[in-house]
């Protein structure tokens, strides 16, 4: 047996190492594009990630086929190819990359570590922390017009309404947070 042959046939191999390889290129389109950046990034990535998705899986069914191996016992291998390309997606990379950009935590530990730096000599912690609140409303207005892009939330007049998605998507987090004992802050 091959190193790289951790299953038993070679379609099986090639899905789940197919999910890695469409990932790494996923990640390849969205650096060298720039998706990530901009309105509506989010649509952009979840396009692209599809745009990759559908290929990926054309190839693992025409490698399978031309193989001979086409069969029922395919079908849960193909589930988790595709549950290891979408958990890469969504599990891993959106929550990284929202975590960093968007944590208030976080934002505010980079300015505490910039002030240990000295990149703001002599600032006041009153000063500091004025500083941090025009970086919350930037934050806050991000962050609307992101539920906006999803439909979470729809904006008429400056007031902001949620959608029958938002609802469905706060009852869901309310389950989440009730289940671990939590409450929202």
């Amino acid at each position: 047996m091959d190193f790289f042959d951790i299953y038993r046939t070679p379609s099986e191999n090639f899905i789940l190492y197919g999910a890695l390889i469409s990932f790494c290129l996923f990640v390849i389109c969205v650096l060298s594009a720039k998706l990530a950046s901009g309105k509506n990034c989010y649509t952009k990535l979840n396009r692209a990630h599809m745009l990759i998705f559908v290929p990926y899986i054309s190839a693992c069914l025409f490698f399978a086929f031309s193989l001979g191996e086409i069969n029922l016992s395919l079908l849960p291998v193909l589930a988790a190819g595709s549950f290891i390309y979408f958990t890469l997606h969504y599990v891993y990379l959106f929550a990284i990359v929202g975590l960093i950009k968007k944590s208030i935590s976080v934002n505010l530990l980079a300015d505490i570590a910039g002030l240990d730096r000295g990149e703001k000599p002599g600032v006041a912690l009153s000063t500091f922390l004025a500083c941090e609140k025009e970086k919350l409303a930037v934050i806050r207005l991000d962050r609307l017009n992101q539920m906006e892009i999803l439909n979470m939330a729809e904006k008429k007049d400056d007031i902001y309404t949620i959608t029958p998605r938002g609802r469905l998507i706060d009852r869901f987090g309310g389950i989440i947070l009730k289940t671990w004992n939590l409450r929202r802050l």
